[in-house]
């Protein structure tokens, strides 16, 4: 050995490897180098080829069509074929070895032979001397078509077995009795065949099986599959040759020799898929993901307070620190929840069938125009008001709740009165009654959570209902995935959403009364000279154009849904809701965005309005240069996305209408901006006419070319929809702020993203991976090579980013 020792001049580690002398290091590396020389050839090794060679009997056996049969061994001298090593070649034995055996199957293998080698968490082989197994009806029922055994023992004289193979090493003998792995029966507990029916297995594997089966006319037929029941395997069945779409769960049974039993619903060809998802599984898994999501919460959280320590920065020109603030906090967390809500829905659209997923999304859109109703535009009203006249913050929070309880009571008979009228719906059935009317029990909580949540936004603390929604959104998964895994399905859904919204209430309130409070201290003495505020009756005058807004914009958006319902059913809904999930939780950067803007934008609609303008030029620009390549790799990764979220019975159509959808983004974004700047402009009664030429045009197109082309026409006609609305936006503006040349705007966030997409296409069959990497490095060299930020653009975001960056900004 040696020891390196430096007493003169020190040289040492740097700080961030902890400041060790490097002594110390290369003793470390020494000692290392040391060890691994003087043992790296001493360990033995087997050559890896051998893990390649296939015996000649397991060849033969391979050749067979193993998915249809299993085997078993007789042991006499030696172990013929070892527990568990057929399942290297993909051979399946009806004993083996495992640390937990489930006990139904013990019990049917007892009733084969006893079974002596449980205690060391096996079931056991046949055994040479207890060769009266052999003929056993139960070895006929577990599908044992073929019997290893040494070459010692003769099976020839027993007629129910004959040999078909020798060599050297064992002998194999095929059992002509033998049940098919997958056969059809005319009772459950049957001990015969069903003739006139067939049974074949089309797919296998390790938690999978699907069977083509052929039911005859006439009576009963059950499917029976020989593979073990356990508590966690599920089937599904859907007419022979037909879509995913077109599956749905049937209930399965154990059956004689524990296997798998399900009942066919007529005669007929059916397509029956078995699939291991025990809820445990989905629990276990969930359960980490929860955990994940609360280490990266907690993380986001202290980042933000890094961030936004001390308050003390100073504000930037125009307001762009203060709109950041509000933005980013919101927009991040709400980005976050809908994480925490997509992996919900992983669990629920495999859980759910598909009638189901359609179903409870219909009444998710219906009462969200409800809630619009309920709302009443009180949420802006209060926002913009509240930013003018922070002293009548307690006054507005008190009036428009109990104006908002009031309206949920109003608009009670018109629920009533839509879900009477079958021929708008009449896919409703009672279930589907009863989720519209608990969800709309959920509006009581719910307006009163908004009302809380628009008067932070009016304080410009957007994080605190963003942080609280967040907090919910984890509660919310764990309660919704009780729900499915304790069977109440989207009833329970529905029902556990009213605790969720009035946990979140309490929340609000909890951080609502001390900013009220110290509110009302600031502002009394302005407050006693203040003029009178606004009666209810002034409120409802205001708000309404807000509401009529809203409810307007909403229908404008989702109205394709509800008309595929009675147009096209439930499982087109189904497709078509797994793409608007994507386009939702991606429509939270315009909505927090705007929102965060809005008490600028209000301040700025009465002082100064160049400002404004400018404003609403640079957050048109930023909207548009995050839309393009969100819409652009969307385009690309849509049947991976949908894969992800929902599963094969969701492909290709639901890729297909995210591949469409998505591009409503770049206009749709622009069009959620330009609309509060007219409400911040006082031009919220003129709004509705864009909203409502939007909305004639939707639902005009919608009714020609849906029953032609279904969801493909409703996600084009909401793009063009998008078009109708901003012509009548841009008019609006230009009359009240100014003229925008628009391609001026425009011009180079758009180059760099068809750039981008150029350079997906091209490289996209070649590898995804590398297309992804090359088009996400060559967007933002597009934008910067292009200057898609003018001089004066870059200077006023340039305080909101780090050094190195702010740097590379001023370029």
């Amino acid at each position: 050995g040696c020891v390196i020792r430096l007493s003169r001049c020190p040289i040492y580690l740097p700080r961030w490897l902890g400041k060790r002398p490097v002594w110390e290091a290369l003793a470390v590396l020494v000692l290392a180098v040391d060890l691994i020389s003087a043992s790296h050839d001493f360990n033995p090794a087997a050559d890896p080829a051998w893990l390649a060679f296939t015996p000649p009997p397991i060849a033969w056996l391979q050749g067979q069509n193993p998915q249809d049969w299993r085997f078993t061994v007789i042991e006499h001298n030696y172990h013929t074929l070892n527990a568990n090593a057929g399942w290297l070649y993909g051979l399946q034995d009806i004993g083996g070895y495992d640390s937990i055996i489930s006990r139904q199957y013990v019990s049917a293998m007892q009733q084969l032979q006893a079974q002596g080698m449980l205690i060391y968490n096996r079931i056991a082989p046949l055994y040479a001397d207890r060769l009266d197994a052999l003929n056993s009806p139960l070895l006929n029922q577990l599908s044992v078509r073929y019997v290893i055994s040494e070459p010692g023992l003769n099976l020839s004289g027993d007629p129910q077995y004959h040999q078909v193979y020798q060599d050297g090493g064992v002998s194999i003998y095929e059992n002509s009795n033998a049940w098919p792995r997958a056969v059809m029966l005319a009772t459950p507990t049957a001990d015969s065949l069903l003739t006139g029916g067939s049974a074949t297995i089309s797919s296998a594997s390790d938690n999978q099986v699907v069977v083509d089966v052929t039911a005859p006319v006439g009576s009963p037929a059950y499917l029976r599959l020989s593979d073990s029941y356990f508590p966690g395997w599920r089937a599904y069945i859907r007419p022979g040759g037909g879509a995913d779409s077109e599956e749905r769960e049937v209930p399965i049974s154990a059956g004689t020799a524990n296997g798998r039993i399900v009942a066919l619903p007529a005669a007929g060809s059916w397509t029956v898929r078995f699939r291991y998802s025990p809820p445990a599984f989905q629990l276990g898994a969930f359960s980490s993901f929860i955990a994940g999501i609360l280490i990266v919460f907690l993380l986001l959280i202290w980042l933000w307070r890094r961030f936004n320590d001390d308050g003390s920065q100073a504000e930037t020109p125009g307001g762009v620190r203060r709109v950041a603030k509000n933005s980013l906090a919101p927009i991040i967390l709400s980005l976050f929840n809908r994480a925490i809500d997509f992996g919900f829905a992983v669990v629920m659209l495999r859980v759910l069938p598909v009638a189901d997923v359609g179903v409870y999304y219909y009444a998710i859109v219906v009462i969200g125009w409800f809630d619009i109703l309920t709302n009443f535009g009180l949420n802006t009203f209060l926002t913009r008001d509240v930013s003018r006249d922070p002293g009548a913050a307690l006054f507005y929070v008190r009036r428009t709740s109990l104006l908002r309880l009031v309206l949920i009571v109003v608009w009670l008979p018109a629920l009533l009165a839509f879900v009477l009228i079958q021929p708008l719906h009449p896919a409703l059935d009672p279930t589907a009654l009863w989720v519209i009317g608990l969800l709309y029990l959920s509006l009581i909580p719910s307006s009163l959570n908004s009302g809380l949540s628009a008067l932070f936004y009016a304080f410009e603390q957007a994080e605190i209902p963003a942080a609280i929604s967040t907090g919910t959104a984890i509660v919310s998964v764990i309660s919704r995935l009780a729900m499915l895994l304790l069977g109440f399905g989207i009833i329970g859904l529905a029902g556990v959403s009213i605790a969720l919204n009035a946990f979140t209430l309490a929340l609000l309130v909890w951080q609502a009364l001390p900013l009220l409070r110290t509110v009302r201290r600031r502002y009394a003495a302005a407050n006693a000279d203040a003029p009178p505020r606004s009666s209810t009756r002034d409120m409802i005058i205001e708000a309404s154009p807000l509401m009529l807004n809203h409810l307007l914009a909403t229908i404008f958006f989702k109205i394709d849904v509800a008309l595929l319902e009675p147009l096209k059913g439930s499982d087109v809904v189904a497709q078509y809701s797994v793409s608007y999930k994507w386009v939702d939780a991606i429509g939270v950067i315009p909505s927090f965005f705007t929102m965060a803007m809005l008490p600028l934008m209000s301040r700025q609609a009465r002082e100064d309005k160049p400002g404004l303008l400018r404003n609403y030029q640079l957050a048109v620009k930023l909207l548009i240069m995050v839309a393009l390549p969100i819409a652009v790799v969307t385009t690309f990764l849509a049947p991976t996305l949908v894969a992800v979220l929902g599963g094969a019975r969701y492909l290709p159509d639901g890729a297909r209408a995210l591949q469409l959808m998505i591009w409503f983004i770049p206009v749709g974004w622009i069009n959620s901006l330009t609309q509060y700047v007219l409400i911040a402009l006082d031009q919220q009664r003129p709004l509705k006419w864009p909203f409502i030429a939007g909305v004639i045009f939707n639902i005009a197109a919608n009714l020609a070319f849906i029953p032609l082309f279904s969801y493909q026409a409703a996600s084009v006609v909401t793009i063009l929809s998008e078009v109708v609305l901003q012509i009548g936006f841009y008019l609006l503006l230009r009359r009240t702020l100014g003229g925008i040349d628009w391609l001026a705007l425009l011009l180079r966030p758009v180059a760099a993203g068809l750039a981008m997409f150029v350079v997906l296409a091209l490289l996209w069959n070649l590898s995804p991976l590398i297309a992804l990497i090359a088009a996400g490095g060559v967007y933002p060299a597009a934008l910067i090579g292009l200057r898609a930020l003018g001089t004066g653009e870059r200077s006023r975001l340039a305080p909101l980013l780090p050094g190195s960056l702010r740097r590379l900004a001023k370029l």
